[in-house]
């Protein structure tokens, strides 16, 4: 699998799905490596990293499509996505990990900044639809295992008053100034998410074969960027979910960047792995000691490094999800969502190809032109969109 495949995306698209009379909802879901969203206009996909701009920086090239730049009420400047990790390799910051992948990550400037911005592009209008005077109400998701303690804090940083400016890519800086009532932020499991965009069409409508996946045994499998999680269905009854924080796409990377060091004795961090996907090679600079000081560097492939370690963390969860759950005998259904699904999704079909008794169906099944990232996404809109007060 090209290491392109495993790079963050970054993309906002005009998609034209139903509203909710008095209501402009926003689904978003607010992950370790990615802020998806959707709401009655589009969809959209950014990396979920953020880094403050030096006073004394100055950028001399043409922005490009995919360049986010947030300004805060103090004048503030901060760099979103693939900009931020531009401006992080460039000036070779640090990353505060906690803040990126901490459990308790709610009340921090990357999330604060990066649920601001979600919001906002969910609220810009285009050709579609604007939200008018509409109320905003946001579905947001948590993995099963942080859902009951992290509820209150999501609300309250999406909720309450916003004051902010923003600039993508060539566009001029655009003000936003609004109010969130935080009874009307939702919170749910994210493989419920999965589910809900599994049993229901563009229009938010039940689809026929909705009844007897809800009435079957149904596995979901959510591997994403910091956890996998997963989320038992049966016979209608939601009886378990559970949370791996070892089962998903953090892991890989962080596995690669330490086999990396190991070889070439370069420390590489996530982030810093991120602007390196394009293309799938590091450079590495071997300085001479000898006292006639000359450079030698080449540039190394690490596809295959990649590749072993995806593996590695498949084969691992895979092991643990048959000898726990005793899936083959236990299940009708495997519902796959995630980003990691995708990059995954190989393995998976191989590991369970002469499981006759199960049927692997894919969460985006119902509006197969949306990649499987915003499965989870979709049916938080799609619900939201549905649901009586």
């Amino acid at each position: 699998m090209p290491t392109v495949d495993f790079k963050t995306r970054t993309e906002i698209v005009s998609y034209q799905s139903p509203e909710k009379k008095g209501e402009w909802v926003i689904g978003i879901d607010l992950g370790y490596s990615s802020v998806k969203g959707m709401c009655s206009n589009k969809y959209f996909c950014i990396p979920s990293y953020i880094q403050k701009v030096p006073d004394n920086a100055a950028r001399i090239d043409t922005p490009s499509d995919t360049d986010i730049v947030y300004k805060d009420e103090e004048g503030g400047i901060w760099y979103i996505g693939n900009l931020a990790y531009d401006l992080a390799e460039a000036c070779n910051l640090t990353d505060n990990y906690e803040e990126l992948f901490g459990q308790d990550r709610y009340y921090t400037n990357s999330y604060i900044i990066l649920s601001e911005v979600g919001t906002a592009i969910g609220l810009m209008g285009n050709q579609y639809s604007s939200r008018g005077d509409k109320k905003i109400v946001i579905q947001a998701g948590l993995p099963p295992l942080y859902l009951e303690n992290g509820k209150e804090s999501v609300k309250n940083v999406f909720g309450g008053h916003h004051k902010f400016s923003l600039k993508i890519g060539k566009m001029d800086w655009k003000d936003f100034e609004y109010d969130i009532d935080p009874d009307d932020v939702y919170l749910m499991s994210q493989p419920l998410g999965a589910l809900m965009s599994a049993t229901l069409d563009k229009n938010g409508r039940s689809i026929p074969n909705a009844k007897e996946y809800i009435k079957s045994d149904i596995m979901v499998f959510d591997p994403g960027f910091g956890t996998l999680d997963l989320f038992n269905v049966r016979k209608g009854n939601v009886v378990g979910s559970n949370t791996d924080p070892d089962g998903g796409m953090r892991k890989i990377f962080d596995k690669t960047c330490n086999d990396l060091f190991e070889v070439y004795g370069r420390k590489f961090t996530i982030s810093q792995l991120q602007n390196y996907l394009e293309d799938g090679y590091i450079k590495i600079a071997n300085k001479s000691n000898a006292r006639k000081r000359s450079l030698e560097s080449n540039s190394y492939s690490f596809e295959k490094v990649l590749e072993a370690n995806s593996k590695s963390v498949f084969d691992r969860v895979i092991d643990n999800l048959i000898q726990t759950y005793n899936i083959a005998e236990n299940y009708n259904y495997i519902l796959l969502t995630g980003g990691t699904s995708e990059a995954w999704r190989p393995y998976i079909f191989e590991a369970f190809a002469r499981a006759n008794t199960i049927k692997i169906i894919s969460a985006n099944a119902n509006d197969p032109k949306l990649s499987n990232i915003y499965s989870n996404v979709r049916g938080y809109f799609l619900y939201r969109l549905g649901a009586s007060r």
